[in-house]
């Protein structure tokens, strides 16, 4: 349990300081790669969150009143909701990205 813990807050902490890390000097054309792979990422990410939530779904409705059938489907469930944050994170990169861009431009 702390594993997952310790994994939950180092995949927070890397989405909240990825907009920092991406003002780093590299080529015109490793940064066209990283946001073709971003991008990526994220449609694939929220293809399998669909995939979390309707398996959950169904552990649940397939859980026909067993208690250790519907504590996984809780889990499943929670776990569906844990990743749905993390892809609102990642998704909120290039928002954030601007943001900092404007600020520190003084715009």
């Amino acid at each position: 349990m702390a594993n997952r813990n310790k994994l939950f807050l180092i995949l927070l902490l890397a989405a909240l300081i990825s907009p920092f890390v991406s003002y780093a000097q590299v080529p015109q054309q490793l940064t066209t790669i990283l946001n073709n792979v971003q991008a990526v990422a994220v449609a694939i990410g929220w293809s399998l969150l669909v995939i979390g939530f309707v398996i959950a779904g169904g552990l649940y409705l397939t859980s026909t009143g067993d208690l250790t059938r519907m504590g996984i489907a809780k889990k499943a469930l929670i776990a569906a909701i844990i990743g749905g944050i993390i892809l609102v994170l990642g998704a909120a990169n290039n928002t954030l990205r601007n943001i900092i861009t404007n600020l520190l431009s003084g715009q």
